[in-house]
């Protein structure tokens, strides 16, 4: 009996290690943006298309967010500047991330779901149509803190890069020397498929 019990103790000990959970907490808005262009400098380069998306994000996550914005980029941008070694560089980033998170987590004060937030990363690490091995390793590493299934991030890159090709699909048949008429099917069709 006693062995059994122990096995028993063993087994949902094991079980419950293999089960993670999602946070349910919610991320304050701010700390969501920090993290976001942490994401964006964590190839130690900002593109332009990055930014384009992360002021998008941040306009439609919060109202006041032109209020504040160049200060938090200030405030990242004075983290992580003038570190030259790509490891340290990204070191450090991951760290401020971590700590954002956790702020985020003691807080009462959030709105965002973990799954959007992830979301909007997956997003800004494609609006360059380059996902850099620090972005992906950046984004597993949110995903693992947040409790988010891999599968999960697994899907919402498959979708972007889907989305991506029927974009550039879309783009290429309207910029096809042809008739409206003759594209306009296949556009329909790539719209449907959207």
């Amino acid at each position: 009996l006693k062995a059994k019990t122990e096995g028993a103790r063993l087994y949902e000990k094991a079980e419950s290690s293999f089960k993670k959970k999602e946070i349910t907490k919610l991320i304050r808005e701010q700390d969501a943006l920090e993290i976001m262009y942490y994401l964006i400098a964590s190839d130690m380069s900002v593109a332009e298309e990055e930014i384009e998306m992360f002021d998008s994000i941040g306009h439609e996550l919060d109202p006041d967010y032109g209020t504040y914005r160049n200060d938090l980029i200030a405030r990242c941008n004075a983290e992580i500047g003038g570190i030259s070694d790509s490891d340290e560089f990204y070191d450090v980033v991951d760290e401020q991330v971590n700590r954002a998170i956790l702020n985020s987590q003691n807080s009462d004060e959030g709105s965002i779901r973990p799954t959007v937030l992830l979301w909007d990363l997956v997003s800004i690490a494609f609006a360059e149509n380059e996902y850099s091995a620090n972005e992906s390793r950046l984004i597993r590493s949110v995903a693992r803190a947040l409790g988010i299934d891999a599968s999960v991030l697994k899907e919402m890159e498959s979708t972007i890069q889907t989305m991506m090709a029927l974009n550039k699909e879309e783009n290429i048949l309207k910029a096809a020397d042809r008739r409206y008429s003759e594209v306009e099917p296949f556009i329909n069709e790539i719209a449907d498929r959207k």
